[in-house]
């Protein structure tokens, strides 16, 4: 996955304090009231029902799955492929 950033491709992941760090759009600020913002930005921290630092354990398997990704390209196969080899996925292969 080249390009692949916790800080743009995946917010979910980043811890508590790291979401205190981002920065909000101006057109947001005149669009809606700092409630209201506060509340979204609390709703996506939480998504996952994962608290404070619960979300290292899933960033963690995420990086490692990268890692191996990026150390071993020979052992992946495109999703479909993969999708294909499960028979609970038929529906996939009516759409694709």
């Amino acid at each position: 996955m080249p390009g692949f950033s916790f800080r743009t491709n995946a917010l979910d992941f980043c811890l508590f304090r790291e979401w205190a760090g981002f920065l909000v759009d101006e057109g947001l600020l005149r669009r809606m009231r700092l409630p209201e913002i506060a509340a979204c930005v609390l709703w996506e921290m939480t998504f996952y029902g994962c608290l404070g630092e619960d979300i290292l354990t899933p960033r963690r398997e995420v990086e490692e799955s990268l890692r191996e990704y990026r150390e071993h390209p020979e052992r992946c196969v495109p999703l479909l492929e993969a999708f294909e080899k499960e028979p609970d996925f038929t529906i996939l292969r009516q759409v694709s």
